[in-house]
């Protein structure tokens, strides 16, 4: 099977498979392993020490594994520091209580991996991805997979076995001139290394979607990862539904207010309406784009590609003008920025311009936070914006100010194959591409949509996944 996620649930509430994601420039390949459930070490915090958990300023609770791939001793160091402030900083912004562990590799990725710009202008600064991410169940009734690094924070008295490594991150240390900390002034042409480190160390800890199209080469319908049992030797499989993320369980259509788990909700009816059994992927492909549920897919597609459609709705609000908008302005629809990180139009200008998918040029973080928020009086701890907490919050993560945060079931009793969410969110009349305006009271100006031909528009940014 190359493009289908191999899972198998155990439904009588042993959690059995995890997932692994060795590649963070390639987030849809996983490996399924492995994760049968053992206590918790002791060492562990105990959830009711949470309010008294304090986490000095110089104090970091990532444990930083850092390979450097290139001779040049200066700018290993360099960027070896960089990932230690960048701990430091979500140290003191999250309430962690069990370290998260981070593989950090700093190389040529044109060198190295044979990733080399292309026509088009595009350079890749970095990648990073869950190292493992696990099935939980849900309080609505559907299972979802959550970020290692999260799950250890809830701090379950049976656990999933963890991986050894918790975030899998990858920068390019050749096509792109980064600036760090002591440098001289940022030239026009350099990024700051700390602000691309703190992007994808957070799409690490679960800022991300697992809406994708996983059986068309140009995409055009979109699912949650398809999730499929298969032990025939003749290639025979079965399906059990599709699985979101942790961070797809709080996304809106904001025109509406239908929550997007409704569409996972019917889509899981797929595997009702047709035999159980497939005979090849050719047999499973032609007869999803045959159903009704490819048309909700569809759907889903439309929405990834039309400005303000889809948004992340936080803890606390219940109305869909509320919502963190997300990006889908980008035309065609671009597999790792679009819906996976902040409307760049909207929250480029703001204090929660970390999460948009392209990074600055000629600006450190210092003076991008200050320009946003008009000082930076709380230096570097800034760059994590009110929007961007509170979706952590959301997610699971505690803060300082949050200490109550949700917590899922690692007992599994069913995939939530009948799960149909059909409740909208109150929506608010008048201004559908208005969020809670915690990060800026700014508004965007009249819609647009981003075009990627990035050796034409947006020179001065470039892309991180």
């Amino acid at each position: 099977m190359t493009i289908l996620l191999l899972i198998v649930l155990n439904i009588l509430g042993i959690l059995s498979q995890c997932f692994d994601y060795p590649n963070p420039l390639k987030k849809s390949y996983k490996i399924a392993v492995e994760c049968p459930l053992q206590q918790k070490q002791q060492r562990f915090v105990k959830l009711d020490s949470l309010p008294q958990l304090t986490q000095p300023n110089n104090e970091s609770m990532f444990v930083i594994t850092f390979n450097c791939g290139i001779k040049n001793d200066v700018l290993c160091n360099k960027a070896k520091n960089a990932f230690e402030t960048a701990g430091k900083i979500l140290s003191t912004v999250l309430l962690i209580n069990t370290p998260i562990q981070l593989n950090a590799s700093f190389l040529d990725f044109c060198a190295s991996l044979g990733k080399c710009p292309n026509g088009s202008g595009l350079v890749i600064l970095g990648g990073a991805t869950p190292a493992r991410t696990i099935p939980l169940q849900d309080d609505d009734g559907l299972v979802r997979l959550y970020p290692q690094a999260l799950v250890k924070q809830f701090q379950f008295e049976q656990h999933p076995s963890f991986g050894p490594f918790d975030i899998m991150a990858l920068f390019n240390a050749g096509g792109a001139s980064f600036w760090f900390d002591g440098d001289p002034p940022i030239t026009h042409d350099q990024q700051d290394f700390l602000y691309v480190i703190l992007h994808e160390i957070v799409h690490g800890l679960g800022f991300a979607s697992g809406w994708g199209d996983y059986i068309n080469d140009q995409p055009e319908a979109l699912t949650p990862e398809i999730s499929i049992t298969s032990n025939d030797p003749s290639g025979r499989f079965k399906i059990n539904g599709f699985l979101e993320t942790a961070f797809d369980r709080y996304l809106i259509h904001i025109p509406t207010g239908k929550k997007i788990s409704a569409f996972t909700g019917n889509l899981n009816k797929f595997q009702k309406d047709v035999d159980l059994i497939f005979q090849n992927e050719l047999d499973f492909k032609t007869k999803f784009r045959n159903s009704p549920q490819y048309e909700i897919a569809k759907e889903m597609m439309s929405y990834s590609i039309t400005p303000n459609a889809l948004g992340f709705l936080p803890r606390g609000f219940n109305k869909a003008v509320e919502s963190v908008v997300l990006e889908t302005r980008l035309r065609p629809y671009q597999t790792g920025s679009s819906v996976s990180h902040v409307d760049f139009q909207k929250y480029n200008n703001t204090s929660d311009f970390l999460m948009k998918f392209m990074a600055d040029h000629g600006a450190n973080l210092d003076s991008l936070i200050a320009t946003r928020n008009g000082n930076n009086n709380e230096g570097h701890n800034a760059v994590i914006g009110p929007n961007l907490k509170l979706v952590l919050e959301t997610l699971g993560y505690s803060t300082p100010e949050y200490t109550n945060s949700y917590k899922p079931s690692v007992t599994i009793t069913g995939n939530g194959n009948d799960f149909n969410p059909t409740m909208n969110v109150p929506i608010e009349p008048g201004d559908s591409s208005t969020n809670n305006g915690k990060g800026s009271s700014v508004k965007s100006g009249s819609v647009k949509t981003y075009k990627t031909d990035f050796k034409k528009n947006n020179h001065n940014i470039v892309r991180i996944y």
